[in-house]
């Protein structure tokens, strides 16, 4: 009866592990800084967390290919604020800072752990709140993928 039981806890650690170890491998291996020039007189910095095509089964046994990412913005204070290129509908939250986002014309103050959606086509202004030097967002994505 103990080995039955230590058969199975073996059996779960190993169920549990090894696809969370295959997914820091695999967040590791795809995480692609670079800096982003916005024309602003300083760079962003845009981490790619996560970037993968996954494919899907529909009900009805169709396969529906889905481009995801998970990408990080790191933020500095300047004059004009930071625009963010448009990247489909997404998803955007604040990590660190206090900023206030310019969408579609729209102002809008954002604290720490605010979720906000920006849609497809659209643009995004940030500006950092004084007396606040810097940010990060956070931006998962998910299209379809051609």
């Amino acid at each position: 009866m103990l080995g039955n039981k230590v058969t199975r806890l073996v059996g779960a650690i190993i169920v549990l592990t090894l696809p969370a170890a295959a997914l820091q491998r695999h967040l590791a291996a795809a995480q692609n800084a670079s800096p982003v020039n916005r024309g602003n007189e300083n760079a962003v910095a845009e981490t790619t967390r996560f970037a993968e095509t996954l494919r899907l089964t529909a009900p009805k046994g169709a396969t529906v290919p889905l481009r995801v990412e998970f990408k990080e913005w790191y933020l500095t204070r300047n004059a004009s604020g930071t625009e963010l290129p448009e990247q489909g509908f997404y998803i955007a939250c604040l990590a660190s800072g206090e900023v206030i986002t310019v969408i579609s014309g729209k102002s809008e103050p954002r604290h720490p752990g605010d979720f906000w959606t920006v849609d497809k086509g659209a643009r995004m202004l940030v500006r950092i709140k004084p007396p606040r030097e810097a940010a990060i967002l956070q931006t998962p994505s998910v299209s379809p993928s051609l």
